[in-house]
């Protein structure tokens, strides 16, 4: 089929695709936090209003959340129970008013099933533009410390990952418990930096349940078996878990979850801190950067760092100069 070459001119797409008459309320029956049946009513119009202030301040605080994390914030917000159903009815409420126009599609992000594809430019200027931005030397290079920032949730790599590109060091989430390649990889770098005489240190956020903290024992493990290293009392390779600590829960207060008792490590987490767990993703999105950004500069030499930065930008004039070329 032809299209005219203007058809597409000026085109935008819709901000509404569905007209939905939504219901006047929300109810939804659940299992409470002590396994016990509860309903939970709220008037539709009201939710909806609430989701649209949360979903402006974090847009002008420039932080696109995920769906789950959405949910946390109204959870802790007292606007609705933490439980599943209440939390499928949640994302099945943002998908319906993302559709009709209600919040920005922009607004919610889902890291699961990101797309990608190679650069390209209009032309060679345009080129030359991203080379300056992503123009660094290394900056760590004469650091005594090497660091690499790793989060156990990929849903949070849109507000982490800036946090790792800002001070130019290696992010990653492991989804779980990370694969033995993944280990590998690291333990690779961790060793080509202790050759160099760095100390090497892996920054660690995960959720505050039994497999989220006993994830720091089993990647310092991994990578010492890799490095030839003692699991303990070794200078020069260590986990250091920087959140979902008991700290952290007492003065966010984050909502709580039940700790699963099919997981295998529950009985000693139920022991030491209860039958209720936290989730990382309850944090709000300026607490977990401000988390992750303190514990880079506990091991960053600004001056040093900053001494590097001085010297990109004296060689991105050098670069804008030849990029004009010879006087006419």
């Amino acid at each position: 089929m032809e299209i005219e070459a203007n058809f597409f001119k000026g085109h935008e797409m819709r901000k509404t695709y569905r007209s939905k008459k939504f219901r006047e309320n929300i109810c939804i029956k659940y299992t409470d936090l002590d396994g016990g049946p509860a309903v939970f009513e709220i008037n539709q119009q009201l939710l909806t209003d609430i989701i649209k202030s949360k979903v402006k301040r974090f847009t002008l605080e420039g932080y696109t959340l995920t769906g789950r994390q959405l949910f946390y914030q109204l959870v802790k917000d007292n606007a609705v129970p933490n439980a599943e159903k209440v939390y499928k009815r949640i994302l099945s409420l943002l998908v319906d008013l993302r559709y009709n126009g209600v919040i920005d599609w922009d607004a919610i992000e889902d890291r699961a099933r990101e797309s990608s594809r190679p650069s390209q430019w209009k032309h060679i200027s345009g080129l030359i533009d991203s080379a300056l931005y992503a123009y660094r030397l290394p900056r760590w290079k004469d650091q005594d410390y090497y660091l690499e920032l790793y989060c156990e949730k990929q849903a949070l790599e849109g507000i982490l990952r800036p946090v790792a590109d800002k001070y130019h060091i290696y992010y990653g989430s492991n989804k779980g418990y990370s694969s033995a390649s993944a280990m590998y990889r690291i333990a690779k770098r961790m060793d080509d930096k202790i050759y160099a005489n760095k100390i090497c240190k892996l920054i660690y956020l995960g959720d505050h349940d039994p497999s989220g903290l006993d994830m720091v024992r089993d990647i310092q493990e991994r990578i010492c078996e890799f490095l030839g290293l003692e699991v303990e009392n070794n200078e020069f390779f260590n986990v250091i878990p920087v959140a979902l600590n008991k700290e952290q829960i007492e003065i966010y207060s984050p909502p709580p979850n039940p700790a699963r008792f099919e997981d295998p490590r529950a009985k000693w987490y139920i022991k030491e801190f209860g039958n209720v767990s936290w989730e990382l993703d309850a944090l709000e999105p300026s607490v977990l950067v401000d988390v992750a950004e303190g514990a880079i500069l506990e091991y960053l030499d600004m001056d040093k760092y900053n001494g590097w930065i001085k010297r990109e930008k004296k060689d991105a004039i050098k670069l804008r100069e030849f990029n004009k070329g010879p006087e006419e």
